[in-house]
């Protein structure tokens, strides 16, 4: 789930091509960092990118004052830095939108298997809820194990540990897929991740690339200066 972070969405208004695609959209604004997702349904004249800071997010509004490709490409548009309760009821939107996606899902589930709210492991016999419980260890009735369980057993065995459908399912748009290399394939073509790594290591290697960055520099002008002084 994306928490709510001030200042990382922009908003684009005025999309007349109706060939515009969120690929297109990652393509032209991916230089300016990582986007985390691209909101936009081909034909619609408004998108919305969310960064991964702030300052990502205003070099997307710098690049389209300045780069004519962008307007060669989508028209005139208007693209604009969100804030205030602007930018909190559009995060809510969007949550409440995932929330409805995750009832509906959980409740096909529970219908599909007469599943409860909880069961009990028939291995570690400790309760949890249904959402712990993959589809096939549903389908076992009183013999299913919990996620923690069946990880254990996988590597006791070396098999590969059977995926729940929280770890199929894409965070952003709540669609579920058979396997994770589907996942991941989904999640590049949509741009919903422009590193195409999951959001956490995306985070973890720019951060690293940032704090890096000034001793890098600081390491190149120390020896420039020796290099000076020995001339």
């Amino acid at each position: 789930t994306l928490s709510y972070t001030p200042g990382v969405l922009v908003r684009i208004d005025g999309i007349k091509d109706k060939t515009c695609t969120r690929e297109l959209l990652s393509e032209l604004f991916g230089g300016c960092g990582n986007i985390q997702y691209t909101d936009y349904n081909r034909g619609n004249e408004m998108a919305y990118l969310r960064m991964f800071d702030a300052e990502e997010a205003k070099s997307v509004v710098k690049l389209a004052t300045e780069q004519a490709v962008i307007k060669e490409k989508l028209g005139s548009v208007t693209v604009s830095q969100l804030a205030g309760e602007e930018e909190k009821a559009y995060h809510q939107k969007i949550q409440d939108l995932k929330n409805d996606r995750k009832k509906k899902r959980e409740h096909g589930k529970k219908r599909k298997f007469n599943a409860e709210s909880s069961y009990v492991c028939f291995t570690c016999k400790k309760e949890f809820p249904t959402e712990q419980f993959s589809t096939s260890q549903l389908k076992k009735g009183d013999n299913r194990s919990c996620k923690a369980c069946v990880e254990k057993h996988a590597k006791a065995t070396g098999q590969r540990p059977e995926r729940t459908k929280e770890e199929l399912t894409c965070q952003v748009c709540s669609i579920l897929f058979p396997s994770r290399n589907q996942l991941f394939k989904h999640i590049r073509a949509e741009g919903h991740d422009a590193g195409a790594q999951p959001k956490e290591e995306a985070k973890k290697a720019d951060t690293t690339a940032s704090s890096a960055g000034p001793a890098t520099k600081k390491a190149k002008a120390d020896n420039e200066s020796k290099e000076s002084q020995q001339a």
